[in-house]
C-alpha cells in the first residue's frame, strides 16, 4: 500500500510557529527534568500492528498501516500509551517508580474513510509503577498545568473530566492534551502541534 501524502502549507511548522514550538517544548522539558522525569525515552515509529491490537475496531481502522513481504501489518504509531503499556508487561517488566519523558510523531488517518492523515508532534511524561498512585498521577497532572506558565500567562490551561480515568486539558479553550492513569502507568501528554495553533 502506498499512501500519497498532498503537500499543504497548514501540514508545515515553520516560521514562528516553529519557535513556539521549540521554546515550549524545552520549557516542558526543563519541567519533566526538574519534576524527576529524569530519563529520556526516543520511542520508534513503526510498530507491528498487532501491538495495537487492543483497540476498537473503528480505531484499528485508523493506523497507518502495510504490509511487507514476510506477511506481517506493521503501522506508524497513532499514539504512544500503547506502546508504553507494551514495554511495561515487557522489557520494562522489573522497573518501579521508572519517570521518564519523550517527544516524537504520532500518525493516524483522521477517519475511517482513510483520505485524510493527521500528523501530531507530541511531548509526554510517563511514571511506570509510581510507589504512591494518587502521587504520581497528581504530579503528571501538575506538569501538564505547570507547562507553559512563564511563557505566556494571557492563557494556561484549564482542566475538564474525561471517561475512563482521564483528565483532558483545555488550551484557549481547545483540547490539547490529556492525563491518564492507565494500567500500570501514569502518562501526560501535550499534543504540540494543536497547541501552536492557539497563537
Amino acid at each position: 500500500m502506498v499512501v500519497q501524502l498532498q503537500s499543504k502549507t497548514d501540514d508545515l511548522i515553520s516560521g514562528e510557529n516553529l519557535k513556539i514550538l521549540r521554546q515550549y517544548e524545552m520549557e516542558a522539558v526543563q519541567l519533566a527534568y526538574d519534576w524527576g522525569f529524569d530519563e529520556e525515552v526516543l520511542f520508534p515509529n513503526i510498530y507491528p500492528a498487532t501491538m495495537f491490537k487492543m483497540y476498537s475496531e473503528e480505531q484499528f481502522e485508523l493506523l497507518l498501516e502495510s504490509e511487507v513481504v514476510t506477511g506481517e501489518t506493521f503501522c506508524m504509531a497513532p499514539e504512544y500509551r500503547t506502546v508504553v503499556n507494551n514495554y511495561a508487561t515487557n522489557i520494562w517488566a522489573d522497573k518501579i517508580n521508572f519517570n521518564f519523558f519523550y517527544s516524537g510523531k504520532s500518525i493516524s488517518y483522521t477517519d475511517k474513510t482513510r483520505r485524510t492523515i493527521e500528523e501530531s508532534y507530541i511531548i509526554g511524561v510517563h511514571s511506570l509503577r509510581p510507589k504512591e498512585v494518587l502521587p504520581g498521577f497528581n504530579k503528571v497532572c501538575k506538569w501538564i498545568t505547570q507547562c507553559g506558565k512563564n511563557f505566556d500567562s494571557g492563557k494556561g490551561f484549564t482542566i475538564k473530566g474525561g471517561p475512563k480515568r482521564s483528565v483532558d486539558f483545555l488550551y484557549n479553550n481547545k483540547i490539547i492534551g490529556y492525563a491518564k492513569n492507565d494500567i500500570n502507568s501514569m502518562s501526560g501528554v501535550i499534543n504540540l502541534t494543536e497547541l501552536i495553533k492557539q497563537f
